[in-house]
């Protein structure tokens, strides 16, 4: 049988873990393919990026909704519980679709509001069901939805860590951002410490800076930030404050802090700033976009900053600059049965066939075409390919 689509999964994730229990990733993968009686080759099916199953990617997916939704809770990170909501969702015997999500639960709501509900079915290769967004809009979508995934799991990483962990978190956030180097001056006994920024070397500029570990579900109110406020009066007395924390702040909280030149940074805005900074993230893969130039059995060179395929000036109406340096291609390069010579449209600034470190490309080095174009700006769309 065909893999169903991630939305197609709410049911059988819910009834997955329906005792109750903590359920790890793993085993709710196990019960929901026992349920459909996968294949082996089924389970084995990869994306088209091939960095990931399939069956795997859709059900990953299904559980960022119904964690939103609020019908599943994840304690620690890859185990997973259903909420009572979840219970009562999976006894009333609805059909679980994203519009009944949508109309129940306004944290779902308010998510997809942001980033459109087709996009996991354009990542994992099948076509969107929004049509009316222009190409940009959907590229932008999809990765506002994947930050905020990982926005997600980041937070609930960060509460499984030590207040010492958190120290560290947000020094190193400081110092990546350019703020000059922190040191800690005391543990608050809360889940927080209060600590100091040098913005210059000597130290005449000073950031006091709090960091509070508590319960994303908090909300911080304005007495909290007067005592911080107090705490900045000295000695020494300091200007400017930051404060930091996994939890939320009520409006009474944002409001003297305005007035009183606070930054505050919440638990949505510290893993969006850790995203961006590559705080406790990494590059898990990044995808080069070049075009193919010489085929299976060509012949490539670049003679005086053009390119030649077989001996004859490829006439083109891209990447048409000179291209100052040939690399490898300033040689005759006979491509074998199974090899493809690549150039990015941006020649002088791009790494491709004519680095020897990249070279000719084999076909299973290839993953799949370009698209849709979003630069220049008068020639935004979908590529079409013959």
């Amino acid at each position: 049988m065909a893999i169903p689509k991630y939305n197609e999964l709410y049911s059988l994730f819910l009834f997955a873990i329906q005792d109750g229990a903590p359920h790890s990733s793993k085993d709710v993968k196990k019960i929901i393919s026992q349920k459909l009686q996968l294949t082996t080759e089924e389970l084995a099916e990869r994306l088209p990026s091939q960095r990931q199953p399939t069956f795997d990617n859709r059900v990953n997916w299904a559980k960022t909704y119904l964690k939103k939704a609020g019908l599943i809770d994840s304690p620690r990170r890859g185990i997973y519980i259903i909420t009572k909501e979840g219970l009562n969702l999976l006894a009333s015997g609805v059909q679980i679709t994203n519009d009944l999500l949508k109309n129940r639960y306004p944290a779902f709501s308010a998510f997809v509001s942001g980033a459109s509900i087709a996009t996991p079915s354009a990542l994992d290769g099948t076509p969107s069901s929004t049509v009316s967004d222009t190409p940009q809009e959907t590229l932008e979508r999809t990765y506002s939805l994947i930050n905020e995934q990982l926005a997600d799991d980041l937070l609930s990483e960060v509460m499984q860590q030590s207040p010492a962990f958190f120290e560290q978190l947000v020094v190193d956030l400081m110092k990546a951002m350019d703020y000059g180097d922190g040191f800690v001056t005391k543990y608050s006994g809360d889940g927080g410490v209060d600590g100091i920024i040098h913005e210059d070397k000597l130290g005449f500029n000073l950031i006091y800076i709090q960091a509070k570990r508590w319960d994303p579900s908090t909300t911080i109110g304005k007495p909290e930030l007067q005592k911080f406020a107090g705490a900045m009066m000295g000695p020494p007395k300091i200007e400017k404050g930051l404060f930091i924390t996994t939890a939320k702040f009520s409006q009474g909280a944002k409001d003297f802090a305005n007035a009183q030149h606070i930054i505050l940074v919440d638990g949505q805005k510290l893993t969006t700033l850790m995203i961006e900074y590559s705080i406790g993230v990494s590059v898990e893969k990044t995808y080069y976009i070049k075009r193919i130039i010489g085929l299976p059995g060509e012949t490539v060179q670049v003679i005086d900053g053009y390119m030649y395929i077989n001996g004859k000036k490829l006439d083109e109406h891209y990447g048409a600059e000179v291209m100052e340096d040939p690399g490898i291609a300033a040689e005759p390069i006979k491509l074998g049965d199974d090899e493809y010579f690549v150039l990015g449209d941006n020649r002088n600034h791009s790494s491709d066939s004519r680095v020897a470190s990249v070279g000719v490309l084999t076909r299973d080095m290839l993953i799949g075409r370009a698209w849709v174009r979003i630069y220049p700006f008068n020639k935004i769309g979908v590529i079409k390919h013959e």
